[in-house]
């Protein structure tokens, strides 16, 4: 198995058995928000039939000419799953290390050491410049990447399983941090976050945001917060 790859680029690859027999095409990848991005299933788009879902450890390996997959049993359940071109590519995400709202262009992968994980997201141009088949362009551009762990999916699907994975990266951010997400997602997402969190990580997040400049934007955080449950 090669040691990196974009999402972008292996969307869309043939995937065929150990005998060379074509299953479809690659629909996505998914990962668990509390297993440090690793990916943990395969989906197969088929055509006339089901998507097949297997394990990510039904991979053997990934290719210029395709995905080779050992056919075994299903694996999950749809709602288990963070997919990342559905719930992440094009997704708006909060980097939290620095403080700023970006959209998703490209997701870089790695199996170094193994098994497959997300390693970082690039927010920049390039990445966008790429997909729309602009790569001598894109490689003019600075690369702009956010470690998996440094950022929360403000997409409503990828924002949800994370509140629902206890291990996941937001629930073991700081009051400073937790106050950087809550100002920055909607009204609702907001205070769902807070609400998940408990009374007193939100009152001390509450307390961060009232010190800060009287922005518009921070006064709409604290009333997003305002009922979180205890």
């Amino acid at each position: 198995m090669s040691r990196g790859f974009l999402l972008s680029d292996l969307l869309g690859r043939w995937v065929s058995d150990a005998a060379g027999r074509e299953l479809g095409r690659l629909r996505d990848l998914a990962v668990s928000p509390g297993r440090g991005g690793e990916v943990v299933g395969v989906l197969v788009r088929r055509r006339g039939r089901p998507d097949l879902r297997l394990p990510s450890s039904a991979v053997e390996s990934i290719g210029d000419g395709g995905i080779v997959v050992r056919e075994t049993a299903r694996a999950g359940q749809p709602g288990e799953w963070l997919l990342l071109g559905r719930d992440v590519l094009d997704a708006q995400v909060i980097d939290v290390s620095r403080r700023r709202l970006a959209r998703v262009g490209d997701v870089l992968l790695t199996a170094d050491p193994p098994p497959l994980r997300v390693d970082q997201v690039d927010v920049g141009l390039g990445a966008v410049a790429r997909r729309l088949g602009l790569r001598r362009l894109s490689r003019r551009l600075p690369d702009d990447v956010v470690a998996w762990r440094d950022l929360h999916l403000a997409s409503g699907v990828g924002h949800a399983l994370q509140l629902a994975t206890p291990d996941a990266t937001v629930h073991h951010l700081g009051a400073d941090e937790l106050a950087e997400v809550v100002a920055r997602l909607p009204r609702e997402r907001g205070r769902a976050l807070l609400a998940r969190v408990g009374r007193d990580p939100a009152e001390r997040v509450r307390s961060r945001l009232r010190r800060r400049p009287r922005r518009r934007r921070f006064r709409r955080a604290l009333r997003r917060g305002g009922d979180a449950a205890p």
